[in-house]
């Protein structure tokens, strides 16, 4: 996954769930690429928007746990999904974080990236006339 960000000259260092996060607070990243539930889980709270952060998690995975996810939704900037249905299942499930359906394209995946700290950190829960927005 980090070939697209190293092709475009970007710094990127790739680290295990277990050392990746007892660096995440020390290092002076722009923007953290999570991937998986636990990583996603664990790397969202300990960074608690200290950086931008992206969750990439497993295809089919997004928004199984909510109540789990809704707590750490609030400190993800964005999530990279392969599907529409992925992201219409989060915002059923009341999950806020701005959805990026990318696939396996690599430039819409770089262009999320590249754009990540310009998303914000979202609430925990959206109003509810974005919400209807959305759908």
């Amino acid at each position: 996954m980090a070939c697209v960000e190293r092709a475009l000259g970007w710094p990127v260092t790739v680290r295990g769930l277990l050392r990746g996060l007892i660096a995440l607070r020390r290092d002076d990243a722009r923007v953290v690429v999570l991937h998986g539930r636990m990583a996603g889980l664990l790397g969202r709270l300990m960074l608690r928007g200290a950086c931008a952060t992206v969750l990439v998690p497993r295809p089919g995975t997004w928004g199984t746990v909510p109540l789990v996810e809704r707590a750490a939704a609030r400190w993800a900037n964005a999530v990279l999904l392969n599907g529409s249905d992925e992201a219409a299942a989060g915002v059923r499930r009341g999950l806020w974080v701005p959805p990026f359906v990318v696939g396996e394209s690599a430039e819409l995946r770089a262009a999320v990236l590249a754009r990540a700290h310009a998303f914000g950190r979202p609430s925990s829960s959206a109003p509810v006339e974005d919400r209807e927005r959305r759908r």
